[in-house]
């Protein structure tokens, strides 16, 4: 087998990164090597998108509604951090027990946790004079807040926002 390293984006999914490589293997192991790579290539739906998908098919009737974060997002998880722009990164570290850095300083967290490990984390700017379409805003007391699946129920209502659309804000 000769391994050429050369990285490569693969083309429409933006954060899959292939490793180019001539393989001399049969067809089967050639298969067996696109199988085990492929379910890491595929992107993984923002917590915003999970949640307008949720809302509209429980809440579209009865605003506002009651939401299980459990019953939003496609994966098992254990905790939730949400945390505000205040709390730095090393604070984030010591909470979810691994290293975390932000790209943007001064960004909100959603942290999702399951057996120990990091396995969804997503930055929210904080810029309220514009929150984009469909954003959800969890509204929490204090700089941060940890949930399990059992007590992440939120009550959800859509709100407008003054240049036309509308957002979600979530509260415990």
């Amino acid at each position: 087998m000769r391994l050429d390293g050369m990285l490569k984006g693969l083309n429409g999914v933006p954060s899959c990164k292939v490793i180019m490589m001539t393989i001399r293997l049969p067809i089967a192991g050639l298969l067996a090597i696109c199988i085990i790579w492929l379910p890491s290539c595929t992107q993984q739906p923002s917590f915003d998108e999970m949640l307008g998908t949720a809302y509209e098919s429980k809440c579209a009737q009865s605003t506002p509604c009651r939401i299980n974060v459990s019953d939003v997002v496609g994966f098992a998880w254990d905790t939730l951090l949400v945390a505000n722009y205040l709390v730095p990164n090393d604070s984030l570290s010591v909470i979810l027990h691994t290293p975390v850095v932000r790209k943007e300083s001064y960004s909100s967290v959603l942290a999702f946790k399951h057996a120990g490990r990091l396995i969804f984390m997503e930055e929210h700017s904080n810029d309220f004079s514009s929150i984009p379409e469909g954003h959800a805003v969890i509204d929490i007391s204090g700089n941060y807040a940890l949930f399990t699946p059992s007590n992440a129920v939120f009550t959800v209502r859509s709100e407008q926002r003054p240049e036309g659309g509308s957002y979600y804000m979530l509260r415990p």
